[in-house]
């Protein structure tokens, strides 16, 4: 019986995992498009930090200057060199542990 179970979850594992990922993927985009003002499909500094501020003013807190410039250096390194943050670079960065829950 416990091994019916085990190979029952086990499958049910390799079948949700593909779906699972589609959901973050999913979630991600979103999240991308909420912070994409004006849906140029790329993300300036300007447009993050707007979403940033947003973000705290919900939450009824208030973006401090260290908050500012931790969310800056965030949209720094996701960004690159050209500035601008796509969606591939704000997935990667997340994928490498960069997020730190900035975006």
């Amino acid at each position: 019986m416990k091994k019916t179970i085990l190979i029952a979850l086990t499958a049910a594992a390799v079948v949700a995992g593909p779906a699972l990922a589609g959901d973050k993927a999913e979630k991600m985009a979103a999240k991308f498009a909420k912070i994409d003002a004006n849906a140029d499909g790329s993300v300036s500094e300007a447009e993050f930090m707007a979403h940033k501020r947003a973000s705290y003013a919900e939450k009824g807190e208030e973006m401090t200057a260290e908050k500012e410039a931790k969310a800056a250096g965030w949209f720094a390194k996701a960004a690159g060199e050209d500035g601008s943050l796509t969606l591939a670079e704000m997935t990667a960065a997340y994928k490498a542990g960069d997020s730190r829950r900035e975006s």
